[in-house]
């Protein structure tokens, strides 16, 4: 009874002095920043992990050997398409979303968790808020019910005074984003082998983050054909033949009149060829070296004398692969981090680093690769005007019937 009327007095002398603080917080609720926190991740190794889980389901149904190979050659290649990997990514943020909330209820604490982003490449973002903690239920997830009963009675002071739950909220979100960050992607790679790359940031940080870091880098790279009159009917005739069938016949006369066709075609019209081609090599080529690289646009001179301009965006680079292929990566990377990981100026020097070596390598290549083509390449950034000085607009995409026209 001692122990009740003293705390009886304790609530009464500072109660009042707490009521103003509660009406107040709860009169600039609606002013307050926000207090949540991002999750930032990717699957790095989704082409590799999907294979696994296909084959291992149809061995366990019991399929012979023969289909098992088949069935994960054919997980390999889905996995490998930029639409599958974002389909997959979101249904696991869509789990998440739910699985997590309920989880952390159990915990005692209100979590909300909803998903704002889905990249192209599979890079989610999902917003996250600790809204409200239940402390005793805390304590008694993380120290036992006997520690939880013998606290309750000062929490239960504490709450009279204020609303000490929502006060400890911020503080138990900085540990969760600490602890999230490192428990997450060790729990998917220990239970399904996934490797997975997780970056949380607070509000304040994530809107520099997404917008520098996610933003994909521009550039222009400026051909100049050199023989293209002589190696362009040699590029039709072989993709004629490819699509008719190299070996019979018929795949041959296809060859010989696209050839001809091309040969008497205009200087436009081969620029035009030629820009599909060299639109369609550089992605391609660029997956070699561990690049995420589309081309957006293609212009050639309006005077088709053989210049070609493609507008490209790097999305992504694999440092590990880059390293592997022979690239020089810049002084202070190394090939085990992440791009993402890096801070502005890494990520600058990164795609610094991309661009010489596409302008080193990129000829040679198609020299090689491309029945003796020789051009010379200048890479540049992206200049303000919509549209490059003496240059026409193209459309890049692929047309069957290109040589008819």
């Amino acid at each position: 009874s001692t122990r009740s009327a003293s705390s009886s007095m304790f609530v009464g002398c500072f109660g009042g002095c707490f009521s103003g603080i509660r009406h107040q917080t709860k009169h600039t609720d609606l002013l307050e920043p926000e207090k949540c926190f991002y999750m930032n991740f990717k699957l790095l190794n989704l082409d590799v992990v999907f294979p696994k889980i296909m084959r291992a389901k149809v061995r366990t149904a019991g399929r012979p050997d023969a289909l098992v190979r088949l069935v994960g050659k054919g997980g390999k290649f889905i996995a490998s398409k930029s639409k599958f990997c974002q389909n997959f990514s979101n249904k696991l943020a869509d789990r998440l979303t739910v699985a997590m909330p309920n989880l952390m209820q159990q915990k005692g604490l209100t979590f909300n968790l909803t998903k704002v982003h889905c990249g192209e490449r599979g890079f989610i973002v999902l917003r996250a808020e600790v809204v409200d903690i239940d402390l005793v239920k805390l304590i008694e997830t993380a120290k036992g019910t006997e520690v939880a009963n013998k606290l309750r009675p000062l929490v239960g002071v504490a709450r009279r005074m204020d609303d000490v739950d929502k006060r400890l909220a911020p503080t138990v979100q900085a540990h969760m984003m600490q602890a999230m960050e490192a428990e997450i992607p060790k729990m998917m790679k220990d239970k399904l082998g996934f490797e997975l790359l997780m970056i949380m940031k607070t509000s304040a940080q994530q809107a520099d983050f997404f917008f520098d870091a996610l933003t994909p880098v521009s550039f222009e790279v400026v051909f100049m054909i050199l023989n293209g009159a002589d190696v362009f009917p040699k590029l039709a005739q072989q993709k004629a033949q490819q699509r008719v069938g190299q070996t019979n016949l018929l795949g041959h006369a296809a060859g010989m009149v696209a050839s001809h066709v091309a040969s008497k075609a205009p200087s436009e019209w081969l620029a035009r060829v030629g820009s599909k081609r060299l639109a369609s090599f550089m992605p391609e080529y660029s997956a070699r070296l561990g690049v995420t690289l589309t081309v957006t646009q293609g212009f050639i001179s309006e005077t088709g004398c053989g210049s070609i301009v493609l507008r490209c965006e790097v999305k992504d680079v694999d440092l590990a692969a880059f390293h592997e292929a022979g690239c020089t990566l810049p002084s202070g990377v190394n090939k085990d981090q992440q791009l993402l990981r890096l801070g502005r100026r890494g990520r600058q020097d990164v795609h610094n680093a991309v661009r010489e070596e596409l302008r080193a390598r990129v000829p040679d290549t198609l020299f090689n690769e491309k029945e003796g083509l020789r051009v010379s390449i200048v890479l540049r950034d992206v200049p303000q005007s919509d549209l490059p000085a003496e240059m026409m607009d193209i459309d890049l995409s692929d047309d069957d019937n290109e040589s008819n026209n």
